[in-house]
C-alpha cells in the first residue's frame, strides 16, 4: 500500500489530533496483515522494508505541536530512538539526507516544504511547490509565470535537472522505481477534457534529458483521473480513469505509441485501484 502524509486530525476538534490507529503492513505475497504499531501519520522511509509513524498527544493543536516520530520495520520493531518533529511540520517522506516535511496546515499559494535532519537542523533546506520524492530524489515547481520550470534534485549527487512545462498548473507527480522517469499531472491552458470540462493530461520526463512526451490518450477532464504511479516491477506508467459508464485501467511504457488499456465495468461498489 501507500503511505499517507497526512495526520488524522478530530473533526470536532478541527485541527486538533485524533486518537493515534492502528497500522498495518501486507507483504507482497502474504495472506494477512502485520500489525506494525499505532499512529496519527505514516510516512514512507528511505527503505522499502520500514515505515515512519508519527504520533501527536490526542486533542493536540497540529499545527502548534511537536509529533513525535520513530522508524519501524514492517514487523513493528524500532529501528532507531524517536525524534521531535518541528511543530507544525509531517513527514511527507524519509530520504537518504534527512526527512522531507510538509506543512500540517498549508497556506493558500505554493506550499513550502523543508528537508531536516534532526541531528542538524540548521542546515535545513526549503523547497517550493514539491510534486514529488523519493528517498533519493525531489521535483519542484520553481516557477509558473509564463512557462512552468519543474526542478529534479538529485540527493546522492547534487545534481540538478529542469524540466520546461507551457503555462499550467502542475497538481502532482510520480518518479519511476529506476528514477529515470517524472510523470506529471498538468493542466496547460486550453486543454479541454472529453466532456468538455476543463482538462488535465500526463506528461512523462526523462529526468536525464529533460524531454517530456505526453501519455497518449491520457488528456481528460480534471475528475476523470482517479491516481498513476509506477508499479516496481517496472518502467510502466499505470493510470486510472473513472468515467460515467466505465474505468480504465491505463498502461504505458515511455517510448510506446499507445497504451494498454482494461476496461473494467461498474459495479454497485467501484473499488479504487492503487496504481503505484
Amino acid at each position: 500500500g501507500r503511505a499517507q502524509a497526512g495526520g488524522d486530525r478530530n473533526s470536532a476538534c478541527g485541527d486538533c489530533a485524533g486518537p493515534p490507529r492502528p497500522v498495518w503492513s501486507l507483504a507482497d505475497g502474504a495472506r494477512s496483515a502485520t500489525r506494525v504499531g499505532t499512529a496519527t501519520q505514516v510516512a514512507p522511509a528511505a527503505t522499502a522494508s520500514a515505515l515512519w509513524l508519527t504520533s501527536y498527544p490526542v486533542n493536540a493543536a497540529l499545527s502548534s505541536t511537536a509529533g513525535t516520530a520513530r522508524e519501524v520495520s514492517l514487523a513493528g520493531v524500532p529501528l532507531a530512538a524517536p525524534v521531535r518533529l518541528p511543530a507544525g511540520w509531517v513527514i511527507r517522506q524519509a530520504t537518504d539526507r534527512g526527512l522531507l516535511l510538509a506543512p500540517v496546515s498549508p497556506q493558500p499559494g505554493m506550499t513550502v516544504y523543508k528537508l531536516w535532519d534532526a541531528a542538524a537542523p540548521a542546515a535545513s533546506r526549503t523547497f517550493d511547490g514539491v510534486v514529488a520524492a523519493t528517498a533519493t530524489e525531489i521535483a519542484w515547481v520553481a516557477n509558473c509565470a509564463r512557462q512552468c520550470l519543474v526542478q529534479v534534485l538529485s540527493l546522492a549527487t547534487g545534481r540538478q535537472a529542469k524540466v520546461s512545462l507551457p503555462a499550467a498548473t502542475t497538481a502532482s507527480g510520480a518518479f519511476s522505481p529506476s528514477g529515470d522517469f517524472l510523470a506529471l499531472q498538468v493542466s496547460p491552458t486550453g486543454v479541454i477534457g472529453d466532456d468538455g470540462a476543463l482538462g488535465t493530461r500526463l506528461e512523462v520526463a526523462s529526468v536525464t534529458t529533460g524531454q517530456l512526451t505526453a501519455v497518449p490518450g491520457s488528456s481528460v477532464s480534471n475528475d476523470a483521473l482517479v491516481g498513476f504511479g509506477w508499479p516496481a516491477s517496472s518502467d510502466s506508467l499505470v493510470a486510472e480513469f473513472a468515467f460515467a459508464t466505465k474505468t480504465q485501467l491505463a498502461s504505458w511504457h515511455p517510448g510506446a505509441t499507445r497504451p494498454a488499456v482494461a476496461v473494467i465495468r461498474p459495479n454497485r461498489s467501484q473499488a479504487f485501484f492503487i496504481v503505484g
